[in-house]
């Protein structure tokens, strides 16, 4: 008996071996085959771009083609929840709307965590929200939405990609400041939305120039102000809402890339290094200057550290306006 259990004890120690080894080399050969990158949203958004515009850089860099797949729909939960089902190995990640993933694991109580579900990479790029209305409707300035809105309480209506996304809680931001009742429209993507603002269905919404750049090549829709810290480079004659009096109505989004959580430091590591590479890629610098997009590259630490603040940010709003589920 004493042989026997000596025996399956030094079994048990040759396969502990044998799989340190095969996963010393599964993570120095990583990837080996090509990656996928969830997006929550529709084709044409605000993290649909910055997905594919870095993914295109770093895919040079890994050596292998990097997919992305459009999950949109509840707002986001379909493309998180298919994250969390994925194997921890480094060949399905996410991208997303830091300020979006964070008020929807506040909303949600049953909803993802990260370290529990999910695991950070790095942020990419931010693109600050403009403000636009339809052409119809009859306001030039942010002071003329706020008397409209004031004039006829919950009657102005207007999109964002989903109950609790950024573009959503900015406005119930301005709301809360400016004393307004409106009606919120909740999609599946912002490229939806603006659809629906060209139609002249919405009235106004919040979101980025990559999402509203063919709406305004059309000039199905007017941009009225910029929730950005400063006036953009792209419009330079359109006033910023802090200019305009209204300090509480700012944002800009950060996206970032996520991974399931347990995945391999070495892994995340390798997504740190090929990311930091590609920072002062030329091509991604001329899509950025041309989309109002700001590169920005930083660390799995970086955007763990940006995400906690993203959630002392929204935190207070949503219990205050009881989206909790």
């Amino acid at each position: 008996m004493k042989w026997v259990a000596r025996s399956q004890v030094a079994g048990f120690v040759l396969m502990g071996l044998c799989a340190i080894q095969a996963y010393a080399q599964g993570t120095n050969t990583y990837p080996d085959r090509p990656v996928r990158i969830l997006v929550p949203y529709a084709p044409g958004g605000t993290v649909d771009t910055v997905a594919r515009q870095v993914a295109n850089a770093v895919s040079k860099e890994l050596g292998q083609p990097i997919i992305i797949e459009n999950k949109p729909g509840a707002a986001g939960a379909i493309a998180r929840a298919e994250l969390t089902r994925s194997a921890p190995d480094g060949y399905t990640l996410m991208a997303d709307a830091v300020g979006s993933l964070v008020a929807s694991t506040i909303a949600n109580k049953k909803g993802f965590e990260i370290g529990r579900d999910f695991a950070p990479i790095g942020t990419m790029a931010r693109q600050p929200f403009f403000l636009a209305v339809k052409n119809e409707l009859p306001v030039k300035t942010l002071g003329e939405l706020v008397a409209l809105a004031k004039a006829k309480p919950g009657t102005l209506a207007y999109g964002s990609p989903g109950k609790g996304s950024e573009a959503h809680l900015v406005v119930e931001l301005l709301e809360q400041s400016a004393g307004l009742r409106m009606t919120h429209v909740p999609y599946k993507g912002g490229t939806l939305a603006v659809t629906d603002l060209s139609a002249g269905i919405l009235d106004f919404l919040t979101l980025t120039q990559s999402t509203l750049r063919p709406a305004l090549e059309r000039k199905s829709v007017r941009i009225i102000a910029t929730l950005g810290p400063n006036r953009s480079a792209l419009m330079p004659d359109v006033p910023t809402t802090k200019e305009l009096g209204y300090p509480a109505f700012t944002h800009v989004p950060t996206i970032a890339l996520f991974t399931v959580a347990k995945t391999p430091a070495p892994i995340v590591a390798r997504w740190n290094d090929a990311m930091n590479k590609v920072k002062d890629d030329k091509t991604l610098a001329t899509w950025g200057a041309a989309s109002a997009s700001e590169i920005s590259i930083s660390n799995a630490q970086t955007l763990a550290k940006l995400y906690q603040g993203e959630v002392s940010k929204w935190k207070p709003l949503i219990e205050k306006l009881d989206l909790t589920e």
